[in-house]
């Protein structure tokens, strides 16, 4: 039977007129230099793994799975938005070359199209493709993809929807082995012995907007919890869509509140619901993801044995093609740096919340980073190395925070932990009101490093100045000619950051 299924599909050929298709499309979207072969291999592994050409595998295949052939054009969202490319079975990328872009269709929910061309004369005047321009130059020149984010600056070459989780906590693999054996020795603690006998009430705080689909998957695993002595608190911040009515066939449980919202975002909506918490702890689940079963009672046991204030557990990430997992020992300067702690997978005493307050409503993205850090700033916290939470990190789905919002909020979270703003508006009145201060940002690149370095002290400037040289994780090379600099000049400082 194999050899005769075999044989047949050997003699099996692609249609022409689809492979005519094909390769018409394959040309086009390879002259147009929009279609990323190196990104496409780093964002989808198994297309490296197979050794397979991306173009060929992108027109073939990926354009139908919802991949995306660079970081701003989404395959997804074009054909949710066209139903018309759609019926014609035109590739989306190929469309968006060849008729999209001339009649003022965006790429996807971060660029658009018309704007760019309007707030930008030189490129309408060129003819190039507005996409093109921005990928290549305009996000390095600061030019804005839209009219509602202030800066391309936002655009890193590396990725341009990050990942809300810190990488060195991404991995391929989980010990599910490891992990059933803690499970095992924290239900024989004395953790878990508290946990029975005081049944301490936990406030489980879910924002949601507009995701009535979703919402009963993410309710459904609350309500399956092995620990039951829970009050879930929903705060609805301003759907349109069915949200009210999902969420009614959940009331008769007197465990569960509606609260309700005028669109004010995710962190006055948790806000709103820890106001009214009743609960001796916090946790926290969004309502595209869910619960494993034993999340509540393993991270409670868990604090109450090891007396923590904050613990958090690891979470399993899909973002639809692929599984990931989120896990590492607390560290608060990596913390700071990058976040690690999601909060779906974080649960916390009262008091933490009483003492430092909710979070901070001017945030519209990073608003849980945020939070945790000022919960982590000299607390008792603790990581334990289970599942708790299945997230579903997609990033085609335009309703996540993590995609229509810049990952450029990532330096407003940096700022507030890492600068000492109080003392530099102290500073101002004992400033040197006749030095100049010339600060020089370097990441890399020693030759022209070197050029820069060398103009400022071969030429008299006419003025006293300090140098604040910014190494941004640089090379060795460069990194040892800033130290020459700074050892042979004076008035040369150095600043070190851990990346660019």
């Amino acid at each position: 039977m194999s050899e005769l299924l075999s044989g047949l599909l050997a003699r099996l050929r692609v249609p022409a007129w689809l492979q005519s298709r094909a390769s018409h499309a394959a040309s086009v979207i390879g002259a147009s230099g929009l279609f990323d072969s190196a990104w496409y291999r780093e964002t989808y592994p198994d297309v490296a793994a197979r050794g397979v050409d991306p173009l060929r595998h992108y027109v073939r295949h990926g354009a139908r799975e919802g991949r995306d052939p660079n970081r701003l054009f989404s395959s997804s969202w074009y054909l949710a938005n066209n139903p018309d490319v759609v019926e014609s079975g035109l590739n989306p990328l190929a469309h968006f070359i060849l008729r999209g872009v001339v009649e003022g269709r965006n790429p996807g929910p971060l660029f658009d199209t018309k704007w760019y061309l309007e707030a930008n004369p030189d490129v309408a005047a060129a003819g190039v493709n507005p996409l093109l321009h921005f990928l290549r130059h305009g996000a390095r020149e600061g030019r804005r993809p839209n009219g509602e984010i202030d800066s391309g600056a936002w655009f890193s070459s590396s990725a341009q929807i990050a990942s809300p989780h810190n990488r060195n906590a991404l991995r391929k693999s989980f010990d599910h082995e490891a992990a059933r054996g803690f499970l095992a020795t924290v239900r024989s603690s004395g953790g878990h012995a508290a946990l029975l006998r005081d049944r301490p009430l936990i406030s489980v705080i879910l924002p949601t907007r507009n995701r009535a689909a979703l919402l009963p998957t993410a309710i459904g695993s609350i309500k399956a919890q092995t620990y039951d002595y829970w009050e879930l608190l929903i705060v609805d911040d301003g759907s349109s869509d069915a949200t009210p009515s999902v969420v009614a066939g959940f009331l008769a449980d007197p465990r569960i509140r509606l609260l309700r919202k005028d669109g004010d975002g995710v962190a006055a909506a948790r806000n709103a619901a820890m106001a009214q918490a009743k609960g001796q702890l916090f946790a926290y689940l969004d309502s595209d993801n869910s619960w494993w079963p034993e999340f509540l009672e393993i991270a409670t046991s868990y604090l109450l044995d090891r007396n923590l204030d904050l613990v958090y557990s690891a979470l399993e990430t899909n973002d639809g093609w692929r599984t990931r997992y989120v896990g590492a020992e607390f560290d608060y300067t990596a913390l700071s740096r990058r976040n690690f702690i999601d909060i779906n997978v974080a649960l916390h005493r009262r008091a933490l919340y009483d003492a430092r307050g909710g979070c901070d409503e001017g945030l519209t993205r990073m608003s849980d980073w945020d939070v945790i850090l000022r919960y982590a700033k000299d607390s008792r916290i603790g990581y334990a190395p289970f599942i708790g939470c299945a997230y579903d990190g997609r990033l085609t789905r335009t309703d996540r925070i993590t995609v229509s919002e810049p990952v450029g909020w990532t330096y407003v979270v940096l700022g507030k932990h890492h600068v000492d703003w109080s003392r530099l508006r102290s500073d101002l009145a004992g400033r040197d009101a006749d030095l100049v201060s010339i600060v020089i940002p370097v990441h890399g690149q020693a030759d022209l490093t070197s050029a820069c370095l060398s103009s400022l002290f071969e030429v008299d400037a006419g003025r006293r100045f300090e140098l604040v040289l910014v190494d941004n994780g640089s090379d060795a090379a460069t990194a040892a000619l800033l130290d020459r600099c700074v050892a042979t000049h004076a008035n040369a400082r150095l600043v070190r950051n851990w990346e660019n």
